[in-house]
């Protein structure tokens, strides 16, 4: 899925580029080709990164931590950035 849509991202930049510009946009489509560009941009080389937001003591050291403070620190920073794999490769124009 996720070659199919890197081979595609070229094409979805020029589809935003041209709604962006008002180019011979079709208007009754515009909202669907923007949110499968959106999708396709997403699949191939995932959305932009997230800010972390923690409710941390910056006072306390995390060797004064408890376990329990530690795990939980662990849990929501794997939740927050859990890695992604990207793999493929994109043609880029001899421009």
């Amino acid at each position: 899925m996720q070659n199919l849509a890197l081979e595609r991202i070229k094409e979805a930049i020029e589809t935003l580029t041209t709604i962006m510009r008002g180019q011979s946009v079709d208007k009754s489509i515009v909202s669907s080709q923007i949110a499968a560009c959106s999708l396709l941009l997403d699949r191939g080389v995932g959305r932009v990164g997230q800010t972390l937001a923690l409710q941390v003591d910056l006072n306390k050291k995390l060797a004064d931590m408890s376990d329990e403070d530690l795990k939980r620190l662990a849990e929501v920073y794997r939740h927050q950035y859990e890695p992604k794999l990207i793999e493929g490769t994109i043609e880029r124009d001899k421009d």
